[in-house]
């Protein structure tokens, strides 16, 4: 039995930065592919850092901010169900969030 791999807050903001399309490519296959399968996790301080780092204004964004502060909770709210939703089943499951 191998142990899932914590997902750092960094891949997080990579999947919503418009900044480097190749960066956020990534982020969203990482994302699709160890949530579905159960070879990734998520900690409940990356979903806070999350939203700090995707919510503040952002110099290279014209000063405004990655997400919206409701629409980062939101996103948050979302990963954090799905999480809690997998550890209760204890198996993998498709977040349907996460698009291409």
């Amino acid at each position: 039995m191998s142990a899932a791999r914590l997902i750092d807050t960094n891949v997080l903001v990579y999947r919503f930065d418009p900044r480097d399309p190749v960066k956020q490519q990534i982020a969203t296959d990482i994302l699709r592919t160890g949530l579905a399968d159960g070879s990734a996790a998520l900690s409940h301080q990356s979903l806070l850092e999350f939203v700090a780092a995707v919510s503040r204004p952002n110099r290279d964004l014209s000063g405004e901010p990655t997400l919206a502060r409701a629409e980062a909770l939101l996103e948050a709210e979302s990963l954090a169900r799905y999480r809690a939703a997998a550890e209760r089943t204890g198996r993998a499951l498709k977040w349907g969030r996460i698009t291409s």
